[in-house]
């Protein structure tokens, strides 16, 4: 039995995975270091373990890797597409190796859970801190999204959204020896949810919350009372934050707007109430024609569905997106893309589109496969509450209407991987084994 977390003998291996989270935060050189170095040291170290899983999924790997070279072949650009599948080849060893660790010692996936939960509360202290000086500096000014220890990139919402999820696992485990309860568990995941609700990153908190509403809503671990609680303390934060906070009803106005709910902007803030003038002309001066339709977004998502359907069966080759995105082949007959600047990026912002416009058809059926796998290893579990963390996971990472970031890039596809090789050691016998552990 472990009586404590003795991080003493923590061998060079566990010290990078347990530091990803800081790593994935400092950048994208770091990923990659720190990525090919447990590679080298987890095959090393787990050779016969991996050998096995290969050789029992050797149909699967082999199906993948020609495809890859298929994709390679009719690819607009050979070297992006190149790239791009060595660097989804690296995360799916990383995430078998990361799987492999969990496994090994008892006190590995706890160790990891700490590390994620530290890592997501400096980020939400930074991201608290941003909004405080800001608030005080320009006063009713309207902000962009916060970005913390991101500093220029605007993904700290995103950050801790993914990794939010992983700490809801805290619940399954027993740790009434170190004074751990729920109430200080809720507490942790609370602090984090308010730091994506403040960034202004949209998409992350639509999904978080649907995610935590879906916990809360399930899990037999919470009492019934503790759970009214927990939502009525959410509902008084986001309620005072929305209330004076100018950028903060701004970004939802816009986005009520956007999808047609002008209802909801006259019943969460009547004009005749607003003070602020940057707001009033927003509800006022809205073009009603700037539906989702018109966004940026949904110019993405038009671009990369005429991608794919040019090559329908591999598509047009992996993080070909941004090379190819301007040109006139891909312009639709039916739909209004507008501008080069609207259709372009470096990716479709959506995973299921961007799989479809760079790996056609097939790829993107491997990708739902992938998804039916994971999901049928989740339903095939007779552990409850497990289901319903690891459904938790599903919800951020697979909901196909989310924008999201590229599956196939440094910063964003990382996630994806990391949480697969956690869903999966949940769903394992050796996780169950280990919970009760005091």
């Amino acid at each position: 039995k472990i009586n404590k977390f003795n991080l003493n003998n923590i061998d060079l291996l566990s010290a990078l995975i347990l530091l990803m989270p800081t790593f994935i935060i400092i950048g994208n050189l770091s990923i990659n270091l720190s990525c090919f170095i447990i590679i080298v040291l987890g095959l090393i170290k787990y050779f016969e373990i991996i050998k096995v899983q290969f050789k029992f999924y050797k149909i699967h790997i082999l199906f993948l890797l020609i495809f890859f070279l298929i994709n390679i072949l009719f690819s607009s650009d050979y070297f992006l597409s190149l790239k791009g599948s060595l660097g989804l080849i690296r995360y799916i060893i990383l995430s078998i190796i990361m799987f492999s660790w969990f496994k090994d010692n008892n006190k590995n996936f706890k160790l990891f859970l700490f590390s994620t939960l530290v890592t997501i509360l400096i980020l939400s202290g930074s991201v608290f801190y941003e909004y405080i000086k800001i608030n005080l500096t320009i006063g009713e000014a309207l902000y962009p999204r916060l970005s913390g220890l991101f500093f220029d990139e605007k993904v700290a919402g995103s950050f801790i959204s993914k990794f939010l999820i992983i700490s809801l696992t805290f619940f399954l485990i027993d740790f009434k020896k170190y004074n751990f309860d729920n109430s200080k568990k809720s507490f942790l995941i609370a602090v984090p949810y308010f730091a994506v609700f403040l960034s202004l990153d949209r998409m992350p908190l639509i999904m978080l919350t649907i995610s935590i509403l879906f916990f809360l809503l399930f899990t037999k671990k919470i009492k019934f009372y503790l759970k009214l609680r927990d939502l009525a303390v959410i509902l008084i934060f986001i309620s005072l934050a929305f209330k004076f906070t100018p950028s903060i009803q701004a970004k939802y106005i816009y986005t009520f707007k956007q999808l047609g709910l002008n209802s909801l902007v006259e019943f969460f803030v009547p004009v005749k109430e607003v003070k602020n003038s940057k707001i009033k002309n927003l509800i006022n001066d809205f073009d009603p024609d700037s539906s989702f339709y018109k966004t940026k977004w949904a110019s993405h998502f038009i671009t990369a569905y005429e991608m794919g359907k040019n090559s329908f069966i591999v598509g047009n080759g992996i993080k070909t997106f941004r090379k190819d995105c301007g040109k006139d082949l891909f312009v639709s007959k039916k739909y209004n893309q507008g501008p080069i600047h609207l259709r372009c990026a470096t990716h479709p912002h959506n995973i299921y589109f961007e799989l479809f416009s760079e790996t056609g058809i097939l790829g993107l059926f491997l990708f739902l496969y992938l998804n039916f796998l994971v999901i049928k290893k989740i339903f095939l579990t007779k552990k409850y509450e497990e289901k319903i963390i690891t459904l938790c996971f599903t919800i951020i990472l697979f909901f196909p209407f989310q924008t999201t970031g590229s599956y196939f890039s440094t910063f964003n596809g990382i996630f994806y991987f990391i949480n697969l090789a956690v869903i999966a050691f949940i769903s394992s016998d050796k996780f169950f084994k280990m919970k009760n552990i005091r």
